[in-house]
């Protein structure tokens, strides 16, 4: 299970059979994180593999039918370990509180120990929103279709792809910029405390992404006024929440 490159799964039990490796693969993770943390570089290497197998099963899922219980595991993947840094992270500063009062030493050990965590926080955001950009080139690849990102509103230029490809193509797609976006709010969040020097624009570009991918869907229009909700517009807000409930 070490690359993403596809494998042959086109048997039914072929499929079941890896998929349930990669499950007893992740419960490792987990124990791994619980016993040795986050940032051990064997919590590390186990991670990678299994975020690396279901890719595989994703782009070999291209062939046949629609990966989104595949690409939903994958999502889980990643949000745990966002929920188990956000922990850890609020863990450390509560620590940092109750021991202002005692001897110096240990309130340093543990404002190194937060700061470890929150940049090693930061560094998996960034690792993995890149992680989704190359997902999406890999199943515009996987389908026939030129990797850039205009690839959907030129005309002509997918004709030999069958419109069911074409429609899972653009869909998984569609979800990936989703998650894309929940990635770079994360890090625009943990990247500048300070509410006033946020800028949304990169997590924004990647909902509008997702609007032309798949215009039907309102969960970026959705979240579109969410953002528009961080910089005080409310005119843009509704406008985006008219446009969520009108698809």
């Amino acid at each position: 299970m070490g690359t993403d490159s596809l494998i042959p799964l086109k048997d039914q039990k072929g499929k079941q059979s890896f998929f349930t490796e990669v499950v007893n693969t992740e419960k490792q993770l987990w124990a791994l994180i619980h016993s040795k943390g986050l940032l051990h570089s064997e919590t590390q290497d186990l991670y990678q593999k299994v975020r690396s197998s279901y890719v595989k099963i994703i782009l070999n899922e291209q062939e046949t039918e629609q990966p989104q219980d595949i690409e939903y595991s994958l999502w889980k993947l990643h949000y745990k370990h966002i929920d188990e840094f956000r922990k850890r992270i609020r863990q450390s500063s509560a620590n940092g509180e109750s021991k202002k009062s005692t001897m110096p030493q240990n309130v340093a050990n543990t404002q190194n120990s937060n700061d470890k965590y929150l940049e090693g926080f930061k560094l998996f955001l960034l690792e993995a929103t890149e992680f989704y950009q190359d997902l999406i080139k890999k199943i515009r690849r996987c389908n026939g279709l030129p990797e850039e990102p205009l690839f959907y509103r030129k005309s002509g230029i997918y004709g030999s792809v069958l419109p069911t490809k074409m429609h899972d193509c653009q869909f998984s797609c569609h979800r990936f910029f989703c998650l894309s976006w929940d990635l770079a709010r994360y890090r625009e969040r943990y990247e500048k405390p300070d509410v006033q020097s946020r800028n949304w624009s990169v997590a924004a570009t990647y909902y509008l992404e997702a609007t032309m991918i798949w215009p039907d869907s309102g969960n970026p229009q959705n979240q579109l006024a969410v953002l528009a909700t961080y910089v005080g517009d409310e005119f843009l807000a509704l406008y985006h929440c008219v446009r969520s409930l009108a698809v």
